[in-house]
Order: C-alpha cells, then structure tokens, then sequence
C-alpha cells in the first residue's frame, strides 16, 4: 500500500462486478489522498464509493462506458474535480445532496 500512496494516476479496465473489489476500493479511498486521475471505465459498479472524496486532490474521474447508476453527494465535494467523463454510463440520476451549481459542461 505504501507504493501505492506515491501514485497519482490509477485505471481500471473492464472490472467485472465483484464485492471484493467494491471493498477494496473503499478502502483504496481511505488511503489514497493524493491520486489526480482515476479511471473505472467499463467497469460493471453500479456506484461508486461514497467515501469518493477522500481522495482530495482528484482531479479527473472517468466513469464512461460503466454501469453506474448514481452518483454520490460526495462527488461534489471533490472541490479539485475537473473532469468527469460520465460518457455512455447508464446514470440515472445525481445524487439529493449534490447542488446544480456544483455541475458545469463546457
């Protein structure tokens, strides 16, 4: 895990729907405050983790072409996001806690 800390860019591709990994990215979450970019395209989650803004400095996320459904509130208060590339994911909505003004296209 140390290794992992000093990582500033982390993808993922093609995960299959796994409670092992839900798990473990969660805990990843926790751990990992200094990533920039995280990529879970293709990926079968259908949420992502609501500890998500744990990882302060995140900057890009791509979730494209995945199943998730909902974003969390925390999604919002990632305050360094600049990109979210939500392209042909199957979001059905954001989440309450999330405010409109939060939520910008170019």
């Amino acid at each position: 895990m140390r290794r992992l800390k000093k990582l500033h860019t982390l993808m993922f591709f093609h995960y299959y729907n796994d409670p092992d990994f839900d798990l473990a990215l969660h805990h990843l979450f926790t751990e990992l405050k200094k990533h920039s970019c995280l990529g879970l395209s293709h990926s079968l989650m259908k949420e992502l983790p609501v500890n998500i803004d744990n990882v302060r400095h995140l900057r890009n996320l791509d979730v494209c072409y995945s199943n998730i459904e909902k974003l969390p509130g925390s999604v919002g208060r990632l305050y360094n996001l600049q990109v979210l590339d939500l392209r042909a994911c199957k979001l059905n909505s954001f989440s309450k806690d999330m405010q409109s003004d939060q939520l910008t296209t170019p």
